[in-house]
């Protein structure tokens, strides 16, 4: 529970502090359990990833949310804004990163 909530926490972070510049906007966040992994999507209809931040952080949060799970996925390939995908293993035996991004 503690990777969830750390990686989730994060995701949700940068999208509140970089997706949208000057009016505030919508983040979905879903999860379901597929074939023994916990799925977590946090998504946003924001300016997406490459734009210059205007605040920058430390540069970590995205090493965070890969370390935290089992799976993750950045995409800024949608249509608008930005999806991170998380994974986490919950069938117990199951074991063994598995990161993507594009």
């Amino acid at each position: 529970m503690d990777a969830v909530r750390l990686a989730v926490s994060e995701a949700v972070s940068k999208a509140v502090q970089h997706a949208y510049r000057d009016t505030p906007g919508p983040i979905r966040v879903s999860a379901s359990v597929i074939s023994g992994v916990l799925r977590i999507t946090i998504a946003d209809d924001g300016c997406g990833h490459e734009t210059p931040a205007r605040q920058p952080g430390l540069g970590l949060g995205v090493g965070l949310m890969a370390g935290a799970g089992d799976e993750f996925e950045f995409a800024d390939d949608v249509p608008v804004g930005t999806e991170v995908h998380l994974g986490f293993l919950v069938e117990p035996g199951r074991a063994g990163p598995i990161t993507r991004a594009r």
